[in-house]
């Protein structure tokens, strides 16, 4: 199984299935490549046809898109563990990551920033305090004995 991905500093898209195949101790080959370069668009299309990273090759298998990846990991290796295994936790989970996956366009415009420089701008950005203020309103916080297994 390959990993194809763009710097984790630079793409957060990229660092999501490579942060959950590496949290459950996954083996995988990983390869990064360059955003850089008049031939970024050729050096990607020789993994996905969207010419876009990251991208999960499995056998003749690929799948293209950090959701996609991560809910194709979660079923095919781990048993559906990548989520939590309440229902309404675990709907709870996919709402969130939708959101944060296709609608919260100034969180991603963020993150393409550099790790060392975006957190400050992050956080300080207003439409991003708007979002996790109405984030903290909806999400149960749930003590840590009354969790159990499902969120270790």
């Amino acid at each position: 199984m390959r990993l194809v991905i763009a710097n984790k500093n630079y793409s957060s898209w990229s660092l999501r299935p490579w942060l959950l195949m590496t949290e459950f101790g996954l083996d995988f080959e990983l390869r990064q490549e360059s955003l850089a370069g008049d031939d970024l668009k050729e050096r990607l299309r020789q993994y996905s046809p969207s010419c876009k990273v990251p991208v999960l090759i499995d056998g003749d298998l690929t799948v293209w898109d950090s959701l996609a990846i991560c809910e194709y990991i979660s079923e095919r290796y781990l048993g559906g563990d990548g989520w939590p295994m309440a229902v309404d936790s675990g709907a709870h989970a996919r709402a969130i990551c939708a959101e944060m996956h296709s609608g919260f366009m100034t969180y991603d415009a963020e993150l393409s920033k550099t790790a060392q420089g975006y957190m400050n701008s992050i956080l300080n950005n207003s439409g991003v305090k708007d979002w996790m203020a109405a984030a903290d309103r909806e999400t149960e916080i749930i003590p840590e004995d009354e969790a159990g297994d499902e969120l270790q």
